[in-house]
């Protein structure tokens, strides 16, 4: 059914190109207080594993870092991409959720050291640790890399962001 007033077929080019401009604006929005959740979860898991604060301490932080996670990412999954760009922002949501297991899972190790049979120096909560901090770094460093080709994307041009087009740009 066609409704009055409508023109039938493609959109014009205009609109595309508004709609661009707001979904860049909305990822800028939207993404700055999700880096800074990942990394203030980084630094405080980073803290944990060179024991310069408590694990009690540092559960408190993740949790604060994983309620802002969550808050932000909401909004983001929410979000419409232009659908040149929907491929970019799954990735982007794939590694977002990369970075909530991880602020969980260095959450579980914080918990795991309250257990009676757990000695104070443990290796298995260290390499919890580990594995969780570079789950954060990992996903934060992708993250900005997929916001970085999306915010420089042109129309026409390949919407993915790998080895072979980071080369092409240098």
């Amino acid at each position: 059914m066609r409704l009055p007033g409508r023109p039938t077929g493609p959109r014009p080019p205009r609109s595309r190109h508004r709609e661009l401009r707001r979904y860049r604006a909305d990822l800028l929005r939207l993404t700055a207080p999700i880096d800074r959740a990942v990394a203030a979860g980084a630094a405080t898991v980073e803290a944990l594993r060179i024991r310069t604060i408590e694990p009690d301490a540092g559960y408190q932080r993740l949790a604060a870092s994983g309620a802002d996670l969550e808050a932000a990412a909401a909004a983001m999954h929410a979000m419409r991409a232009p659908e040149e760009l929907h491929v970019l922002h799954h990735e982007y949501g794939a590694n977002l959720d990369r970075a909530r297991r991880g602020l969980l899972l260095a959450a579980r190790a914080c918990r795991m050291t309250d257990e009676p049979y757990r000695p104070p120096v443990d290796e298995e909560v260290q390499s919890v640790w580990r594995r969780a901090g570079a789950n954060l770094r990992h996903a934060r460093l992708r993250m900005g890399e997929v916001v970085q080709a999306a915010l420089h994307w042109e129309p026409g041009q390949p919407a993915e962001v790998s080895v072979a087009t980071r080369l092409e740009r240098i």
